[in-house]
């Protein structure tokens, strides 16, 4: 079965090439003379910014570092403190999500020693799959949320203007412009499947419980035909 550091690596991946564009978001407005100085730090701190989502550059302790201090003056600063205040929400938000699915592996309501436990209603693996997908779709609407533009215009003030909103306006289109939703969609439509099949198969046990046995961890059913209609069922599992 596929595993979760897929969903994270995408998410990874995605939030790099948000950044790696946010980085030079101020290029345009930077070869003005007047706006150099000021632009300098902010764009250099963007960029520093990639590291930390890699986790390549920096320890944790160095990217908190990163994200926590302002290193802009004046309006700058409220600009840089937007965008680095969206970022901290976001990770903390992708960070809850992946560090939950690793938690609950949704693999492990099938083992044998799962289905012995539980059998042969399958009340508590149930429950647990239910409040598993419940969590999961919460989270998820949630991390989707903030990387909508709704959700990203939280972080607007309104001392933002002029060129400087322009700026926020650039990073606003570079994040819902990018392939982060889709990623994120495509990822956890694999949760979606499995669950899915796992309820079917739960199901399928529950309602047929006079043509299958658990015997030394296995399950054996007594006829061919059921043999092959739960194994039709967990083929829906994607790889």
């Amino acid at each position: 079965m596929k595993q979760k550091k897929g969903l994270i690596i995408g998410l990874v991946v995605a939030l790099l090439a948000v950044f790696a564009v946010a980085s030079v978001v101020g290029y345009k407005v930077f070869q003005q003379v007047r706006h150099r100085q000021a632009l300098h730090a902010l764009t250099e701190e963007l960029n520093k910014m990639e590291g930390v989502i890699s986790n390549q550059a920096f320890t944790d302790a160095e990217s908190s570092q990163i994200l926590d201090r302002t290193v802009s003056k004046g309006d700058y600063a409220v600009l840089e403190r937007a965008v680095k205040d969206h970022c901290k929400d976001l990770f903390a938000k992708q960070n809850e999500m992946t560090q939950y699915l690793e938690k609950n592996e949704i693999e492990q309501y099938l083992t044998p020693e799962a289905l012995a436990s539980d059998a042969p209603n399958f009340e508590t693996t149930t429950q647990k799959l239910a409040e598993f997908r419940e969590t999961e779709k919460n989270l998820r609407e949630s991390w989707l949320y903030l990387a909508s533009e709704e959700g990203i215009r939280q972080y607007q003030s309104a001392q933002l203007k002029g060129d400087l909103k322009k700026l926020f306006d650039e990073y606003v289109e570079n994040v819902t412009s990018s392939d982060v939703q889709s990623v994120i969609e495509s990822d956890v439509a694999y949760y979606n499947q499995t669950m899915d099949a796992i309820g079917q198969a739960l199901e399928y046990l529950k309602n047929n419980q006079s043509s299958w046995v658990m015997e030394n961890g296995q399950i054996l059913f007594n006829t061919e035909e059921s043999l092959n209609a739960y194994n039709a069922i967990l083929s829906q599992i994607p790889e």
